[in-house]
């Protein structure tokens, strides 16, 4: 996997993906982990911003997770 040591996006506002993945972890560690690797990838290889409302629903989305359960609005 190639990886952008410099990515667009980071430094980031990483509390709300770091929220997400805490909260996913309270009820299964293993949609939290898949969760995690996605965030990683957002940012180091895609260049997403992990802050970004759209970033973070995607990523809840490809991990299997509603984002509308677990994100306002």
């Amino acid at each position: 996997m190639p990886l952008n040591l410099r990515p667009k996006h980071f430094p980031t506002n990483a509390p709300p993906a770091a929220r997400l993945i805490i909260a996913v972890a309270g009820e299964t560690i293993d949609d939290a982990l898949a969760l995690a690797s996605h965030f990683m990838s957002a940012t180091w290889v895609e260049e997403a911003d992990i802050a970004a409302p759209e970033t973070l629903k995607a990523c809840m989305r490809n991990t299997g997770l509603d984002a509308g359960h677990w994100l306002p609005g």
